[in-house]
């Protein structure tokens, strides 16, 4: 082994000095066989770290993956303390069944016939007495003059505003019939089979501005109200909606691996608790490098929903999931902000198109 000093001196005010020791002949650095530890030299972040916003489809769950992420260690690795008392659980941690969250759409499908909705009937009703709130306060700003304004909508969506204002009234019709659009498409649940409709009911929660969440199988009318929207006097739904739908909805996922495929606008509403969440991202080759995709990410997020329901046995883990969304589609676990990713790649020469 050869080593030697070097000084520099610091850039900006003069007088610093920066010195280092430097080894030559030492052997690689083993990276799996201990826990990464934090020192209070250097201060924490919630940002990526720059290698892996860089390679976004390093498989990091891999132990021979290189750079290893902070956090994440590899299956030769134990967590740290430090980790671990943020929450979140080891591939070692049996979670008991699947909880995939997703968006609505934010059009909605209106039924001609039906009796109204029994807001009693609703999944999870802890929530009962803010969905009172929020359905006063949305009928009140409907009826405004300026009520456009306040929902954020275009003039060809009157119609849908001022059904906001009987909602009692209107026909209502199970969540997986009211919500349509890209994501609802490419899940398709009329095409499903009973077994993978009863998982789709017992799996799946829709986040809503109106609702705060509802299952497949909730009745519910067609409304117009996004997450992003300010109700007086309630104020930005999303930040409404947070404090009030956060211990329901972590007692109601207890251990379950949770699948996360909202948009941003809805995942404001709700951050899990507990660390055993995976975020879905979609990504597509574009002349050989990985690009985000927006608004069809929701088709692919889609298809990932109705995929998951069609299996027979729920993954239970991160490593898991991703074992099995590698059977159809090119994918990686990722770091994401104390959390899991699974970043999904798509070729090419990917069509969106819907399962009939």
């Amino acid at each position: 082994m050869v080593s030697y000093t070097t000084v520099s001196p610091l850039p900006g005010e003069p007088g610093g000095l920066f010195s280092v020791a430097l080894a030559c002949g030492l052997p690689r650095v083993g990276v799996t066989h201990h826990p990464v530890l934090w020192s209070p030299d250097v201060p924490r972040g919630n940002y990526l770290p720059r290698d892996r916003l860089a390679i976004p489809f390093v498989n990091y769950s891999s132990p021979e993956a290189l750079p290893e992420p902070t956090g994440f260690a590899s299956s030769t690795t134990q967590h740290s303390s430090e980790f671990t008392n943020t929450g979140c659980r080891s591939d070692s941690d049996r979670l008991e069944g699947v909880l995939i969250l997703l968006p609505p759409s934010e059009g909605k499908t209106a039924h001609a016939q039906g009796s109204a909705f029994d807001l009693d009937n609703l999944s999870f009703a802890e929530l009962t007495d803010e969905r009172r709130l929020v359905i006063d306060a949305l009928s009140n700003a409907s009826a405004r003059e300026d009520a456009m304004d306040i929902l954020g909508v275009g003039a060809s969506l009157a119609n849908e505003v001022a059904r906001n204002i009987n909602l009692h009234t209107e026909p209502a019709a199970k969540a997986h019939d009211i919500y349509s659009g890209v994501l609802f498409e490419a899940l398709n649940y009329a095409s499903l089979d009973e077994t993978a409709k009863q998982r789709a009911d017992e799996s799946i929660v829709v986040f809503s501005a109106l609702w705060g969440a509802v299952r497949f199988d909730d009745r519910i009318p067609p409304y117009r109200l996004s997450m992003s929207v300010k109700l007086e006097p309630l104020g930005k739904m999303a930040t409404w909606w947070k404090k009030r739908l956060t211990p329901v909805l972590d007692a109601a996922a207890k251990d379950q691996l949770i699948i996360d495929a909202r948009s941003s606008t809805y995942a404001a509403a709700y951050k899990p608790s507990y660390g055993n969440s995976v975020a879905v991202n979609v990504y597509q080759l574009r002349n050989g490098t990985p690009k985000v995709v927006s608004h069809f990410a929701k088709h692919t997020r889609g298809e990932v929903a109705r995929f998951l329901v069609q299996q027979k046995t729920a993954p239970k883990t991160a490593s898991e999931l991703l074992e099995l969304i590698q059977t159809k589609w090119e994918a990686a676990l990722v770091e994401d902000k104390k959390t899991m990713a699974l970043n999904i790649l798509l070729p090419e020469d990917h069509q969106f198109t819907t399962v009939r």
